[in-house]
């Protein structure tokens, strides 16, 4: 029984990688993951220099006051 299970199982992935469409839903997958991971770095990288321009803008604003 366990070997049928197998053989079966081989048999379905065989038939996967010769399957034009499911090596395309692979690559469409595999590019979808990398502009997800280029916009997750763009918007860290975005978070970093707002923060920045934020504390100089504050800095900037207690100076004009006449704070400390």
């Amino acid at each position: 029984m366990l070997a049928s299970g197998w053989s079966s199982a081989g048999r379905s992935l065989a038939r996967l990688r010769d399957e034009r469409r499911a090596s395309t839903a692979t690559e469409y997958a595999l590019l979808g993951s990398l502009v997800a991971v280029g916009c997750i770095a763009a918007l860290y990288a975005f978070a970093d220099s707002r923060d920045g321009l934020w504390t100089r803008v504050a800095g900037l604003l207690v100076a004009a006051m006449g704070g400390p």
